[in-house]
């Protein structure tokens, strides 16, 4: 019985990811624990390898398809099994070769050709991208997520240094290098025939690329941040202790009551009201800690209000859940839903 491949939770907040790439096609071999297909999420760009030895079946979800955590994406047939070889779904349409006289497709106006005492020289055709070492290394230094940007901005990443580990290409390199080429580069209303005209990137605070020597503005995102972490040095102790907790139990109880949690109550059961309800109640126990320096005194605080972090594309903010003691287990995942 064939074997199924599942879309995997890449963390706790993911609820779905997107197949940008399948690196096997049906009928192909593949072994346990070997790259299988790549996939993007919210968060996070990865490789996902193939849960048994055998031949891939059948693939049930095609590239650029978004689904669900835990959704059947595709089959393998384990070592021993006939799989049968159905035509997949095409990754990337190969270029298409020059329309013959045969074929009755219409040109575009721009290519009519005159009489033929008249003809003039056709102009050379686009190169096909051809499948070269240099594109199985930008390929191996970029995630799925970043080629897609790239192509989406007509940008070769042979022109982008990469800040990532041992020189991979992050998605803030690209993103930074598209906006310092829009900010000093002409925008050409008229694209050249070999140069297509490409998206314009989205809507983003603009942000300079920063060089060795320059003094570049904050914005005031960052601003705050640093305003903040400021004075939380200035007004809260900092103390670091570390604890091994077995979470089996938790584990557990979450995987039995999440799906009659949500269908109750209409929001998904995290891991995050459990660390929250810890917290409270260990300030609860200790209200002492709940305090914070104002000049030469000390404010206890009644109240218990909790951060959570939330991180963005462009920054990280901690929005926070007011009076978390005041709330039940229900009140506590509600409040984080609705900051996240």
């Amino acid at each position: 019985m064939p074997t199924d491949i599942i879309m995997p939770q890449m963390g706790e907040s993911i609820v779905e990811g997107t197949i940008t790439k399948w690196l096997k096609k049906p009928g192909d071999k593949v072994q346990r624990d070997e790259p299988l297909f790549e996939i993007s999420t919210d968060k996070v760009d990865a490789e996902i390898p193939a849960p048994a030895s055998g031949v891939l079946h059948e693939i049930k979800v095609t590239e650029g398809t978004t689904v669900g955590v835990n959704t059947v994406v595709g089959t393998i047939a384990v070592d021993g099994e006939a799989a049968p070889k159905p035509a997949p779904a095409p990754a990337k349409a190969a270029p298409a070769a020059p329309p013959q006289e045969s074929i009755a497709v219409p040109p575009p106006v721009a290519a009519a050709s005159p009489s033929r005492s008249s003809q003039a020289p056709a102009p050379p055709p686009l190169p096909a991208p051809a499948a070269s070492a240099q594109d199985e290394e930008e390929e191996a230094r970029s995630s799925p997520l970043v080629r897609k940007i790239a192509r989406e901005h007509g940008v070769s990443l042979s022109q982008i240094a990469g800040t990532g580990l041992g020189g991979r290409i992050t998605k803030q390199d690209i993103m930074q290098f598209i906006e310092n080429q829009g900010s000093t580069q002409p925008v050409s209303t008229t694209p050249s025939p070999a140069q297509p005209a490409a998206a314009a990137p989205a809507p983003r605070p603009a942000t300079p690329a920063p060089y060795p020597g320059d003094l570049v503005p904050m914005s005031n995102m960052r601003k705050l941040i640093a305003k903040h972490m400021i004075e939380s040095r200035r007004t809260s102790a900092h103390v670091h202790c570390m604890y091994e907790v077995d979470f089996t139990r938790i584990v557990n109880l979450r995987s039995k009551l999440k799906s009659g949690f949500e269908q109750r109550h209409g929001a998904r059961l995290t891991f995050m009201p459990f660390f929250v309800r810890a917290a409270v109640i260990a300030l609860q126990q200790w209200p002492i800690i709940n305090a914070n320096i104002e000049g030469e005194n000390i404010r206890y605080h009644r109240h218990i209000n909790m951060g959570i972090a939330v991180a963005l594309d462009w920054g990280l903010i901690v929005p926070v859940l007011k009076n978390a003691g005041d709330l039940n287990f229900l009140g506590l995942q509600r409040g984080i839903t609705d900051l996240g």
